[in-house]
Parts: structure tokens; C-alpha cells; sequence
């Protein structure tokens, strides 16, 4: 057992992260007090900006289109230099942490790259709607990915370019049931299969046998 130096509590070995600076080669605090500190420290100005840089890097890796070209420092110091930024934490710290309130980093060219002249401040829910609403008016077609619909009784294959024209097509309520499909979450949707076109003709053939 091992005593928590935030919460007190005696612990087993196990609720505590490995740290190999320590004597006895675990981490001083437990992991339930330590991811509090990381929350408090993710919603404070400089943690919020050092979140946002990290989720950005971790983008670049999948996507060279998304390249970072600021160091973290410079990152920051441009943020500092933001009076909108001071207003959006505001507005997040009383909103009681609206996740749609969330300051974010939008790029205002989706296909360029993280770079200074290319980006601008705004909320989360702002962020993800203004992508949104690119997917649907084809401004911005890099997560679209063509996908191949197949109706249960008629075994009827279709092919469309976006996930948003086969809802509109097949009267779908929701996108998302069409992607939980997809992923394998449900099995179909509207009496319809679905797949992504261009790895899974296989998996369509076999519905229509």
C-alpha cells in the first residue's frame, strides 16, 4: 500500500503511475488525483493552449496536408496575443466548461496547413459546424469517402460520393447511423447494408448472393 500525497488515502501499487525518478519507482500521487490536476491544468489558459498545440501535432502525423509550422512557443506567444482568446476562456470558465464553448484553432483553408496566416480563433461548436456545413456545400470533400449502400430484400447496390448523399437519398435521419453502420455498430439502417466503396466491394457482394 502506498499513501496518496494529494488525497491521503492509502492505495494499492497499482492505482499509482509508474515513475522512474522516484524511489520506489511510482508516481507520488494516485491516477484518480492525477488526472484532476491534469483537468485543472487543461482548463487554464496556458493548459488549454498547450492541449490544442498537441491535439494539432497529433493531427500533422496523420495527415501531412496538416502540417504545424510554429513551434509550441510561438504557438503561445500568438495566442497571448489575442484579445479573442481572453474572451472565449472567459465565456468557457463561466459557461461551467461548455464543451461547445471550448476555445479552438480553426484552419480557415482545410486543405493548407497550421500556420499563422491560415488559422483563427473560435469556439468548439462553432469549429465543428463551420466543417460541417463544408462537407455538406462540397467545400470541403477530405472526409468524404465514397460508400455503397445494398437494400436487404431487393439486394439493390448503390453507389454514392459522400455518407450526407446517401441520407438525403435514402431518407436517413441521422448521418451518424449510417457511419455506426459502417463502423459494425449496427448491423443495418433503413433496410439497407452500407460500406465504404473503394475497400469493402467484397463484403457488398456477399450481402447480394
Amino acid at each position: 500500500m502506498k499513501i496518496c500525497y494529494d488525497c491521503g488515502e492509502a492505495k494499492e501499487y497499482s492505482e499509482y503511475c509508474k515513475n522512474n525518478a522516484k524511489s520506489d519507482g511510482l508516481n507520488h500521487i494516485c491516477k484518480r488525483c492525477a488526472g484532476v490536476r491534469g483537468q485543472v491544468y487543461f482548463r487554464t489558459e496556458k493548459g488549454l493552449i498547450k492541449r490544442i498545440f498537441h491535439n494539432q501535432k497529433r493531427r500533422s502525423k496523420d495527415d501531412n496536408s496538416k502540417k504545424v509550422k510554429y513551434t509550441f512557443d510561438e504557438f503561445y506567444k500568438w495566442c497571448c496575443g489575442q484579445g479573442e482568446f481572453y474572451r472565449l476562456h472567459k465565456n468557457w470558465v463561466e459557461s461551467g466548461y461548455d464543451k461547445h464553448k471550448t476555445p479552438s484553432v480553426d484552419r480557415i483553408d482545410d486543405y493548407g496547413c497550421y500556420e499563422f496566416k491560415n488559422i483563427q480563433l473560435m469556439t468548439w461548436g462553432c469549429n465543428m459546424s463551420k466543417g460541417f456545413k463544408g462537407i455538406v456545400d462540397r467545400v470541403n470533400t477530405k472526409r468524404s469517402q465514397t460508400i455503397m449502400s445494398c437494400n436487404i430484400k431487393s439486394g439493390k447496390v448503390n453507389i454514392y460520393e459522400t455518407i450526407i448523399d446517401a441520407k438525403n437519398d435514402l431518407g436517413i435521419s441521422s448521418a451518424s447511423d449510417i457511419v455506426s453502420c459502417i463502423k459494425g455498430s449496427i448491423s443495418h439502417i433503413s433496410g439497407h447494408y452500407f460500406c465504404y466503396a473503394l475497400i469493402s466491394r467484397s463484403k457488398i457482394k456477399s450481402f447480394v448472393k
